[in-house]
């Protein structure tokens, strides 16, 4: 009798959950530059990049329209139990409802206390609503939009601020 040697579905599990963890860390840095250009949302003291507090990000979320948490939760399922394998989604992620295609679409990475705007799905479509929310964010949180290249965006305008002063 010849046995075949299976990896328990735990084990599985446990290696897709740090190969998500990993993913979510890195996401943040590479993410916006994978996808096409990208947009960091910092806050600024001092001249130096601070952290945004978990607790203040979503509740910036939650307060302004067209934003919200990712609500969908990734899965898969195991082709040789059919187990159903869910992977956590980074809390603070974020979708944008783009009204021109009335559908939600995840654009906004956040860890460690930073948040990165990918190009999104549609963005070609929805830019408009993607700039009043990053514009609306950075309002509320005190936060500065900054391009793949350093360089400092006026949300509201859209154009690079060559001299901000925070």
């Amino acid at each position: 009798m010849q046995r075949t040697a299976r990896t328990p579905s735990c084990l599985i599990l446990l290696l897709l959950l740090i190969l998500s963890a990993c993913a979510t860390a890195d996401e943040t840095e590479g993410r916006a530059s994978a996808e096409g250009y990208g947009l960091r949302l910092v806050r600024i003291s001092l001249g130096t990049e601070v952290a945004i507090p978990l607790e203040e990000w979503m509740a910036a979320l939650e307060a302004v329209e067209g934003v919200r948490p990712v609500e969908d939760v990734p899965f898969f399922t195991n082709p040789s139990t059919g187990e159903v394998i869910r992977i956590p989604r980074a809390l603070g992620d974020a979708e944008i409802y783009l009204s021109e295609s009335g559908t939600w679409v995840k654009a906004i990475a956040f860890a460690r206390g930073r948040a990165i705007m990918g190009h999104p799905a549609g963005w070609s479509t929805g830019q408009e609503t993607a700039w009043r929310v990053v514009a609306q964010l950075c309002d509320r949180l005190g936060l500065v939009a900054v391009g793949d290249e350093g360089e400092r965006y006026d949300p509201d305008t859209r154009e690079v601020v060559r001299d901000l002063s925070i």
